[in-house]
């Protein structure tokens, strides 16, 4: 069974000046476990838009969409908030990290949020990843004494610190320079196979795209598969 399974979702917005705009047009998607995805497509095309819906933070108009087995449609809002916080991790775009906080309380932070009744300890867990992304040397750091790569590398600690299925990176490596991007992508791919979790990366860097197993496409809310 397919971790993400999509047919023909269909997303409208509705714009005061341009009217209702078709943001996925009949979008279908099948996302296996432990696979590592690109997402490529200029800005306005609906990478964002679909990346939210995949994520549980956006609802669709039309179409069906199971994740891990389970019709997202016929989801409580509880069930979707148990989606975002452990069945998917978040990459964002502008990292979402807390400004004034350290590396250990923004990792903890989903730990947090979490189950109550769990038997994990949020302070432990969350140093075991952190110093196995190689930041430990960090770890009592406020957010705003890091290097761009290093705040990379504590927004994905974040996002795998609940073990997730399905890892959503939003433009990861937009802001690094070249040598940082590389050295990001090569800690996700390491993720991927080690964690076993899927990864769906959206870039609009070629080369970025080229690393993952599965390449997509979208433009005007289309998506296809590129070989």
């Amino acid at each position: 069974m397919s971790l993400v399974e999509m047919k023909d979702i269909n997303k409208y917005y509705e714009s005061g000046k341009n009217g209702t705009i078709h943001a996925l047009k009949n979008v279908s998607l099948s996302i296996s476990q432990g696979e590592f995805i690109s997402l490529m497509g200029v800005s306005g095309s609906g990478k964002s838009t679909l990346l939210n819906i995949i994520g549980c933070c956006d609802r669709y108009d039309s179409g069906t969409y199971l994740f891990d087995g389970k019709d997202v449609k016929d989801c409580t809002d509880k069930e979707k908030a148990l989606i975002r916080n452990k069945g998917v991790g978040f990459v964002l775009q502008n990292l979402g990290l807390i400004q004034g906080r350290t590396v250990l309380e923004n990792v903890m932070l989903p730990l947090l949020l979490g189950d109550k009744g769990s038997r994990v300890n949020p302070e432990a867990k969350a140093k075991e990843v952190i110093e196995a992304l190689g930041i430990g040397d960090k770890i009592d750091t406020v957010i705003e004494e890091l290097s761009g790569g290093q705040k990379q590398r504590v927004a994905i600690a974040r996002a795998v610190v609940n073990s997730p299925k399905l890892i959503l990176a939003d433009e990861p490596t937009a802001a690094l320079d070249s040598k940082t991007a590389i050295e990001v992508m090569e800690l996700l791919k390491k993720l991927n196979k080690e964690l076993s979790c899927a990864i769906l990366v959206s870039t609009h860097d070629p080369l970025i795209a080229k690393g993952c197993n599965r390449q997509l496409w979208i433009e005007d809310g289309v998506l296809v598969e590129r070989e």
